[in-house]
């Protein structure tokens, strides 16, 4: 039994800690990496040794310290006395925080009267001095409560809410609009910071021969960003319910105009989806068979290709998959993995990752609700391809910048059913992503 604290104990036979009020059941990983925290109090720990003792004799990736973090920290709420701090890009640390006395106003006063006896003896003057020693603990007294009142105001102010760099209102209006698409006309929704959006969509679309290929009713969503007009296309929808199946997203570059020969580029997006499927997880139609009822953990995943076309270079994917565990209604775990690939696979496949845990908030957008999940405590990792082409050269640039100054990053969740879901990332662009969800 390890005494952590006067009041709390760490059991590393049975996994649990253990309070006054209650006993919290931790895994064999979350007591070990606690007990390791707590031998290095107030020390940055690094991943590495971490892991190594939570796992001991075991390869687990970096995701799973994450999730431990996350669990740990949940747990460790009815534990003031211990805080666990993230230290970006170098590790955690564990801070023990003293309990205060339960009367403060006695302790100070006893101080002040040995300190008052002791210039007794010394000082001729020792009861003007007493006196203002007196008065000047009875101000700082009182400057304490003005001090505290005014903090608990500013945490009321302060309450869970929106990130204050949301920036929120740059979608204040939806625009409807028409598309065609070969024979088949559909809705588009663009969000705007204007309150007429004049862009012609339609131009993105040639008209070209459809023969072979038919897209029926579809919906479609669109938004103008500095990255350039990103869409989002979903087929054969349903009652404005999207199945998830066929999902087209596509993001044109903002000063250059592109048209796009749709039955060709439906051919190219198919063999380039076939040729590199990193991302994608297939999970058995009939998955609630393999589990019992009672389960109460879920893992949320989303799957979508964006396709970048620009008339200058090789036809750009983004394989993109992102994770959320959802510990309770407003955090969790989250997870995202990108794979970036070129028509001609000239480039190495370059590989993004992001670790981190997951803030959910609600707002209302241009007559939608809109769920927005800030993403903090950043871990990220990517791979160094062996070549880059001229045209992919700018997403990897951009991807390091990210990965080397990035702590937070901001996702939109726009429309949600069942099978799919709209995404924004960090306002830049859109895309509809296949849902699926795995018990765990």
């Amino acid at each position: 039994m390890i005494q952590l604290t006067e009041e709390i104990q760490l059991d590393l036979q049975g996994f649990y800690l253990h309070t006054p009020e209650q006993s919290v059941q931790l895994t064999s990983a979350e007591a070990a990496v606690l007990h390791h925290l707590y031998q290095h109090e107030g020390e940055i720990c690094d991943k590495n040794a971490l892991l190594d003792a939570g796992w001991p004799d075991r390869i687990v990736a970096t995701s799973s310290l994450v999730q431990c973090i996350c669990t740990l920290r949940k747990k460790l709420e009815v534990c003031p006395q211990l805080s666990l701090q993230t230290i970006p890009r170098k590790g955690y640390r564990l801070n023990l925080m003293m309990a205060e006395p339960e009367h403060p106003e006695r302790l100070v006063a006893a101080s002040s009267s040995s300190a008052f006896s002791a210039s007794l003896a010394s000082s001729a003057n020792s009861s003007t001095q007493a006196a203002a020693s007196r008065r000047s603990f009875s101000a700082l007294k009182y400057a304490t409560l003005a001090l505290i009142a005014a903090v608990l105001v500013l945490l009321f102010l302060m309450r869970p809410g929106l990130p204050a760099d949301a920036d929120l209102l740059r979608w204040n209006h939806q625009q409807e609009h028409q598309l065609t698409i070969g024979q088949q006309k559909g809705p588009l929704s663009v969000f705007s910071s204007e309150q007429h959006d004049n862009q012609p969509w339609q131009q993105h679309f040639v008209d070209s021969d459809w023969d072979g290929y038919r897209i029926l009713d579809f919906t479609a969503f669109g938004l103008r960003s500095d990255l350039g007009d990103s869409m989002a296309l979903c087929p054969n929808s349903q009652q404005n319910h999207c199945l998830g199946q066929g999902l087209i997203n596509l993001v044109f570059p903002k000063e250059q105009p592109q048209t796009l020969n749709m039955p060709s580029f439906l051919e190219l997006a198919k063999t380039m989806e076939l040729r590199h499927q990193f991302n994608r997880i297939n999970l058995p139609e009939n998955l609630p068979e393999f589990f019992a009822e009672d389960v109460q953990l879920y893992e949320e995943i989303y799957q979508a290709d964006v396709y970048f076309p620009d008339h200058r270079r090789l036809l750009i994917r983004a394989d993109i998959t992102l994770s959320l565990v959802f510990a309770d209604a407003g955090h969790g775990i989250f997870s995202a993995t990108l794979c970036l690939t070129d028509e001609d696979c000239i480039t190495t496949p370059i590989k993004y990752r992001i670790d981190g845990e997951f803030r959910r908030y609600q707002d209302a957008k241009a007559g939608h609700q809109v769920e927005l999940f800030e993403v903090f405590n950043l871990e990220t990792a990517l791979e160094r391809p062996e070549r880059v082409t001229e045209g992919t050269l700018p997403f990897y640039r951009a991807l390091k910048r990210h990965s080397v100054n990035t702590e937070s990053l901001l996702l939109y969740r726009l429309n949600t059913d069942s099978n799919s879901a709209l995404w924004a990332l960090d306002q830049d662009f859109l895309f509809w992503a296949k849902r699926s969800r795995l018990p765990l």
